[in-house]
């Protein structure tokens, strides 16, 4: 791997440090509550802190983007060095956690 793929990579994992710690400070969350355990305590439909969204579906779909968002695109480069995407597709991932941040921006306490 690249240097440069090595700095994006470092991105990526910044900018979910950061939805995490955003995450935290509007639900009030423990700094120990992270990754899937604090979007279930932010998100879930049913339990969750926040919401956002009309429906049940809505909220259930957005629980789910921000769950899988953790598992599928923050875990990797977290626990390992990935080489499967390119420095764009990193650019791509952290625009995501941009739209992520919106929306938690925009979710309210119940």
């Amino acid at each position: 791997m690249y240097p440069q793929a090595r700095y994006a990579e470092d991105i990526l994992t910044s900018a979910f440090r950061i939805l995490e710690e955003r995450i935290r400070t509007k639900i009030t969350a423990s700094p120990a509550s992270h990754g899937v355990d604090l979007v279930q305590e932010a998100f879930h439909p049913k339990t969750g802190k926040l919401t956002f969204g009309k429906t049940e579906a809505e909220r259930e779909g957005l629980f789910h983007l921000f769950r899988g968002s953790i598992l599928f695109l923050r875990n990797p480069p977290a626990h390992r060095f990935i080489d499967e995407y390119s420095e764009f597709e990193i650019f791509e991932m952290v625009c995501l956690v941009n739209l992520l941040l919106n929306i938690l921006e925009k979710s309210k306490l119940k």
